[in-house]
């Protein structure tokens, strides 16, 4: 009778199903915005009956990972002796970013159950490097202003890029980058040239670590530093416009000093980003004759509102009325003080 017993345990021990996992922790070391970074893991079936198993979501949690992580395939089905090689994925896009304050250490217990199994569990990790992309521009303006006047303006401390940005009142990001394209590349922008992600990365490398110091050494396309451009603008927290002034900026539409009027309101970080961009827009619609093809996807960028949404002919409106009235500004002295007391802003943080 004992020998039957065992005979029984030992069959039903060789009928639950096991498995062999080639590493239970994954570290993906330093990850990057919009940069995707991939691992692998291995499954394998070491028991004598085929195995289903499925990524599941802890406790008192919905979804089955943290959203800068992707598991695939998250379940699949293994005869005796088969293998399945299981991807894991980081990407940190600006929604992600939002959350992440700085440099910051990310971690998840991905957790593996077995069929009428065991559960197991595996930790990952990473390490996300802080990027201009991604984060507050309200934030990075007075972080900026900060590290200037630690150094008290002093040139051989301070990159002359940060000392005009803060000037500017903008971050030093947004300034190199549209800098650039003013100096050098404007009317070579081909609004239909594709746009390389590879390109994007030694920009946005380029815009983080200061190397090189001319952006066009990181990157020849002057579309790709283009599309970088608005990238690095629809990425930030925050909206140019406050989204609480936007439905009296959309009524003022029509009429300039009524538009301004709605821009004296906002608050001094947004205001300076709003001067300088509008301005980087009317030198882009005068040096390049298909700019005006852009007009709808900047005016939804400032917004912060998708392409094609509600009020997309207003929002270009207003946009239209502020840059026609920019390029006036050089051309019609009278009209200068209507924008220049607003100028005058832009050393005030």
């Amino acid at each position: 009778l004992e020998e039957a017993v065992r005979e029984a345990d030992r069959r039903a021990n060789e009928a639950l199903p096991q498995i062999e996992l080639s590493q239970s922790e994954v570290d993906f070391g330093k990850v990057y915005f919009f940069q995707s970074a991939s691992r692998t893991i291995t499954i394998k079936n070491t028991g004598k009956t085929k195995i289903s198993f499925s990524f599941d979501a802890r406790p008192n949690r919905v979804a089955l990972c943290e959203p800068w992580l992707s598991v695939t395939p998250p379940n699949s089905r293994l005869q005796p002796g088969a293998s399945c090689t299981i991807s894991l994925q980081i990407l940190i896009d600006k929604a992600v970013a939002w959350t992440i304050n700085g440099d910051e250490k990310l971690s998840e217990i991905l957790v593996l159950r077995l069929h009428r199994g065991r559960h197991y569990f595996v930790t990952v990790s990473a390490y996300y490097q802080y990027s201009a992309f991604g984060s507050s521009f309200v934030n990075l303006i007075h972080m900026e202003k900060r590290k200037t006047s630690a150094s008290e303006l002093n040139l051989t401390y301070s990159p002359a890029s940060l000392i005009s940005a803060v000037v500017a009142g903008v971050p030093e990001s947004v300034f190199r980058i549209s800098e650039a394209l003013k100096q050098n590349g404007l009317e070579k922008i081909c609004f239909d040239d594709p746009s390389a992600h590879s390109e994007f990365i030694a920009l946005r490398n380029a815009l983080d670590t200061g190397k090189p110091k001319n952006l066009f050494e990181a990157c020849k396309s002057a579309f790709s530093m283009y599309d970088t451009f608005l990238t690095l603008i629809t990425s930030f927290k925050e909206s140019i416009i406050p989204p609480a002034l936007q439905m009296e900026c959309l009524r003022a539409a029509s009429d300039i000093n009524s538009c301004w009027s709605c821009v004296e309101k906002f608050p001094v970080e947004n205001r300076n980003m709003f001067i300088y961009f509008i301005g980087f827009v009317s030198e882009l619609v005068k040096w390049n004759s298909t700019a005006n093809s852009q007009m709808q996807l900047i005016a939804d960028i400032i917004f912060k509102r998708p392409t094609g949404d509600g009020g997309c002919l207003q929002r270009l409106k207003f946009l239209e009325t502020c840059v026609s009235g920019s390029r006036e500004v050089s051309k019609n002295a009278p009209s200068i003080s209507i924008h220049y007391q607003h100028d005058a802003d832009l050393i005030v943080l």
